[in-house]
């Protein structure tokens, strides 16, 4: 797994969790899951990551926000904080803790994709409705 293709994803729902997984492969990342602040802190101590894809309503030590401590650390170059549609205050939250991208859920690939650009896989660039190759 190297640093630019290992994705760290955090989502506090199991199945929130998988479904985050599958999208993040098909754009060619190598997963770390993770569906809960301990697994979090955990995966942080074993490797670094380039990019997060984390909830925001994880807790990190001290019940302030995950996103906030995955955001400090220098590795991590993008942050995606996923929460509620809707919900002003989440994404106020998210940009706060240093997100560069809050996506409401459901959370889809290509959502993910343009939010993490450039992808690994690299063979496309997300343009709304259509894929174009480059």
């Amino acid at each position: 797994m190297s640093e630019q293709t290992a994705i760290l994803a955090a989502e506090s729902d199991p199945s929130g969790s998988d479904h985050l997984a599958r999208c993040l492969r098909g754009l060619g990342y190598e997963v770390r899951p993770a569906s809960s602040s301990e697994a979090v802190l955990s995966a942080l101590r074993e490797r670094l990551f380039a990019k997060a894809v984390v909830a925001v309503e994880l807790t990190g030590p001290g019940g302030g926000p995950l996103a906030a401590v995955v955001s400090r650390l220098p590795s991590v170059e993008r942050l995606v904080v996923i929460g509620p549609g809707g919900d002003e205050a989440a994404e106020r939250l998210a940009r706060e803790c240093g997100a560069q991208v809050y996506l409401a859920r459901p959370v889809s690939a290509e959502r993910l994709a343009r939010a993490l650009w450039p992808n690994p896989s690299g063979t496309y660039v997300p343009t709304g409705r259509r894929r174009q190759r480059i």
